[in-house]
Parts: C-alpha cells; structure tokens; sequence
C-alpha cells in the first residue's frame, strides 16, 4: 500500500512532495475481515507519518545561515571561538547571554531545533542539537558537520 501528499508550506516556497510506501504480509490463512484490518491499520499508519512530515515541514522558521555562523562558536578542541564556519563547536543556548544583536539568531535556532525531530536540526552542512550537563542539558547548541558520526 502507497501514499502520498503534496504540500507547499508557504507561498512561494517550494512544493514538498512525500510518498512513503508499506508492504503487508498476512498469514497464509487470513479472513477478509483480517484483510480488512491489516488495510485499515497501514492507511492510520501512513497517514499519521505524512501528517507528521507535513507539520515538520511548515513549524521549521526559515533561519540565515550565515547569521548562525556569525554567532561566537566556541571550539570544542581549543576552547577558543572558532575560526571555521564549519568547525564542530558550542555556543550558550539562552538568548540573554549573546550580544543583543544575536539574541534574535538564537532564539530562532533554538526554536527551530525543539521542533525538528529528535531535536536534530540539519541546515546546510551542519547538524545543530542541544547539550550540556545532566542537571542542564539544553545550556548550549551544539553543532557538527553532517559528515562526522551521527
């Protein structure tokens, strides 16, 4: 069983197509009524993994990555800013503790990431996420690049 959706988040932005597919496998002797169930059971499936793709898809604000690379990254190796834009490092998560010019970036990065799945955020080449400690473990954002371990 197939299904698909087609969306456009906003105007002007491109259309999303997903199309997610489900094979169902019955016993050898099933009942119509079995069929029927199996059937019913993969079109909630498929539906609720679209919708959910759907509201993913629009909830992500649109973000500039080159003012998220201007933030002050701090190396993870040195414990220096960094001096790369695609150096893996961390900066602190709550807005107040950036210049008040930043603080807008951050709070949007942060939004961002609390919607995306798993509360992993891909933007170019880079994979933002919080971290910290067990007490705090939302301190800071973290960031790699989509090449490292995953």
């Amino acid at each position: 069983m197939g299904k698909g959706r087609t969306v456009r988040p906003s105007e002007g932005e491109e259309w999303i197509r997903k199309y997610l597919e489900l094979e169902i496998r019955l016993p050898e002797q099933f009942t119509e009524e079995d069929l029927h169930e199996a059937l019913t059971r993969a079109e909630y499936l498929l539906d609720s993994w679209l919708e959910a793709t759907e509201v993913q898809a629009g909830a992500i604000p649109q973000l500039d990555i080159g003012e998220i690379n201007a933030l002050i990254w701090m190396s993870y190796k040195t414990k220096q800013p960094c001096t790369k834009p695609d150096e893996p490092g961390w900066t602190f998560s709550d807005p107040a503790r950036h210049e008040p010019d930043k603080q807008k970036v951050v709070q949007q990065l942060a939004e961002a990431i609390e919607k995306a799945h798993g509360e992993k955020l891909e933007l170019g080449n880079m994979i933002f996420s919080y971290s910290g400690p067990k007490e705090d473990p939302r301190l800071f954002i973290s960031r790699r690049s989509t090449k490292a371990k995953r």
